[in-house]
């Protein structure tokens, strides 16, 4: 994905932020980025920081995340990742109706199906009683290749 997205606007700077503990995961980003053009600050900034960084991005990369919201209220432009399949019931319960990247240009991927317990969730209960499986499954369903068409679509690049 990091790759795909280096070839697509080769002007762009790319700028990684995530908390404590997610070093190791900014330093396997930055290292499939061309030298030059990545600023690591994983774990590196607080969250005002990573905050007034978000507010000035060309476009914003993550996943359902307090720092989407941010880009969201500084009215960024998004590309979102989400875990609610898209087979499965969305309510008003439902993180994904009730945070979406409010009053933003947004594109929010979902992964098409639910995996594991998730599949026999109805409307509501995965949003009161929560996932039991510890490991992520349900988005592991999305493709770099989506996120990567999205990106080009919110960048107005044809494929």
């Amino acid at each position: 994905l990091a790759q795909a997205l280096a070839r697509m606007r080769a002007e762009l700077p790319f700028v990684l932020l995530g908390g404590p503990g997610e070093e190791a995961f900014g330093a396997e980003i930055a290292a499939a980025l061309p030298r030059g053009r990545v600023v690591d600050f994983v774990g590196k900034t607080p969250l005002r920081v990573s905050a007034a960084i978000v507010s000035q991005a060309y476009l914003y990369l993550g996943g359902d995340t307090g720092l989407t919201h941010i880009a969201a209220a500084a009215k960024r432009p998004i590309v979102e990742w989400n875990c609610h399949a898209m087979d499965l019931p969305v309510s008003v319960l439902s993180s994904l109706a009730r945070f979406w990247p409010w009053q933003a240009q947004a594109l929010v991927i979902r992964p098409e199906h639910a995996q594991g317990e998730c599949r026999t969730m109805t409307a509501g209960m995965h949003e009161l009683s929560g996932c039991a499986i510890v490991e992520t499954h349900c988005i592991c369903g999305i493709e770099p290749q989506q996120i990567t068409e999205a990106a080009e679509k919110m960048l107005g690049v044809q494929p």
